[in-house]
């Protein structure tokens, strides 16, 4: 299955480690899978969905089956892990136009 993939340019990324990361929106099926990873821990939560959407540091691939994934997060500079962090918030979540468009549609039945 081909996947929508999201690079993002990290601003003075020389000065930290780290000039691009891609990342993929996920399935259902991988937000369960992180979920679990979480095992009930909220803030792990977070950190698990981010992480399952990374695909790629600076182009070399990342998988969490070989450990890499792991291997790169733990490594990364606190800003890259925060940009990453916004760039799945970005990802994930409808703009806010399309929020307000779809609260406003709500009908009420009584």
């Amino acid at each position: 299955m081909s996947r929508t993939k999201y690079t993002y340019t990290i601003p003075s990324g020389d000065k930290i480690g780290t000039e691009t990361v891609t990342l993929i929106a996920l399935t259902a099926e991988e937000e369960m899978m992180a979920t679990r990873r979480a095992r009930g821990d909220q803030i792990r939560l977070a950190f698990e969905l981010v992480k399952s959407s990374l695909v790629a540091v600076d182009g070399k691939e990342l998988k969490p089956t070989d450990g890499s994934l792991d291997r790169v997060w733990d490594k990364l500079h606190p800003q890259a892990r925060g940009f990453i962090m916004q760039a799945y918030g970005q990802i994930h979540s409808p703009k806010e136009d399309d929020s307000t468009t779809f609260l406003a549609s709500c009908q009420i039945e009584i």
